[in-house]
């Protein structure tokens, strides 16, 4: 990225969905310093790699584990309490995943609208 151009057409790829995967990514912007080039290309390319996966298994962690107790206090052992956890912690990874993506997104189109001076 040398450019305005270069970090506009970059937000343009930022999608919350299906945004690409990168494995280089370059700063020459001449109005950053040198430190900061290689600081802001690893954030970069971290966030576009990002899958959310992060969130998604502490959301499937937090929701199977709080089922779980919660059910287990209540009803003592058996099976079924323990498919509704997989269930509602299987749901909470979704969303987790999602959620993660999105925030991902928002964390990526700000850093270049940053670099950008917008």
């Amino acid at each position: 990225m040398e450019s305005i151009d270069d970090l506009r057409g970059a937000a343009t790829l930022a999608s919350w969905l299906g945004r690409p995967c990168v494995d280089e990514v370059v700063v020459r912007t001449p109005w950053l310093v040198a430190e900061e080039q290689d600081r802001s290309a690893k954030a970069i390319r971290r966030l576009f790699n990002d899958c959310g996966c992060g969130v998604g298994m502490t959301a499937f962690v937090v929701a199977t584990t709080a089922v779980l107790v919660l059910q287990l206090s209540r009803h003592g052992w058996s099976w079924a309490p323990v498919g509704t956890a997989l269930l509602v912690g299987v749901g909470a990874a979704v969303v987790g995943k999602l959620l993660g993506l999105a925030w991902s997104c928002l964390r990526l189109r700000a850093l270049l609208r940053r670099m950008s001076g917008a």
